[in-house]
């Protein structure tokens, strides 16, 4: 019987994909108890003929998708190919410990929670100020501790356990985001208002995330999530709107105010020279908000076009 079903959506991840999965080889689970779900998006780069050569001493499953249609539509084909009633999802630029599917399913199988968020450490050529900002200790679920409550904004899927019918239950994920970010916030919003569910961070479960990607180009990315991402996610769920701050960028004094102020192009370029010759206790609030400038930057460059 199965313990275990890992989903893993790829695209063109030829470069991180190997290392991912003989990790993957090496779980102290036997392999009899679990399988292995890859869903690729239509990759050009070699990662499908890889994942065709591969082989496992568990139930592995590939899944080929005709075109790119964003990862929640592969972690909707995951689910859907799932034989086992808990989830574990990991993205393809991972590395996992030896016991991270064991430390994943049984909370779940003992009944402690219904999910959880594993450990993250980020792994680069350079620890950047970005980097260390990135692994803090306080930042995103790692600011609870292990068991208690997690709110729906810090359940992100690129290291997390969950139980299946939570998922099927309320449709699993919006396929209509098919841009980074955003689908698991807006997904965990409806897994959380069909009853009391039990979202726990669990630091056992390790994983090591190669992250190259730099804060200039997380920026861009973010950008193009305020100006498309968020205003759906607002109009879905008006509440949203106070926890992106929407709410001020909506009414034109308070954006007015914003906008000559922390939100000026100068004080963000000033903010953006000098923050690497920054100590740390400045260094990440001025990264932070560089980041929330350009979610800012991207849902303003959104009203002013509807406004014309």
């Amino acid at each position: 019987m199965l313990r275990a079903s890992v989903i893993l959506p790829t695209y063109n991840n030829i470069s991180t994909i190997e290392r991912l999965l003989n990790s993957l080889k090496k779980q102290s689970m036997p392999s009899n108890e679990f399988e292995i779900i890859a869903v690729d998006g239509g990759s050009t780069d070699g990662t499908i003929e890889y994942l065709e050569s591969v082989r496992f001493e568990c139930s592995f499953k590939l899944i080929k998708q005709e075109k790119n249609l964003g990862i929640g539509s592969a972690r909707n084909c995951g689910i859907d190919a799932a034989e086992s009633e808990i989830l574990i999802f990991i993205d393809c630029d991972m590395e996992v410990e030896e016991e991270w599917a064991e430390k994943h399913t049984v909370p779940i199988e003992e009944g402690k929670w219904d999910g959880a968020v594993g450990n993250v450490r980020h792994d680069a050529k350079e620890r950047t100020k970005f980097i260390q900002y990135l692994d803090r200790a306080n930042r995103g679920a790692k600011g609870y501790l292990k068991g208690n409550q997690l709110n729906h904004r810090y359940f992100q899927y690129w290291n997390s356990s969950i139980r299946k019918e939570l998922l099927t239950k309320v449709g699993g994920f919006d396929e209509k985001i098919d841009l980074w970010g955003g689908e698991e916030l807006e997904l965990m919003v409806r897994v959380e208002n069909q009853e009391k569910v039990r979202l726990r961070y669990n630091p056992d479960a390790k994983a090591i995330h190669h992250q190259d990607r730099t804060l200039d180009e997380t920026s861009v990315l973010l950008e193009k999530f305020g100006a498309k991402v968020v205003p759906y996610l607002v109009k879905k769920h008006p509440f949203l709107a106070k926890e992106f701050k929407t709410n001020y960028l909506d009414n034109p004094i308070s954006r007015k105010a914003l906008t000559v102020s922390f939100f000026n192009p100068i004080f963000f370029q000033m903010v953006k020279t000098t923050y690497k010759f920054m100590p740390r206790a400045l260094a990440f609030p001025a990264i932070k908000y560089m980041l929330g400038y350009s979610v800012f930057k991207g849902y303003l460059s959104n009203l002013i076009r509807h406004a014309d």
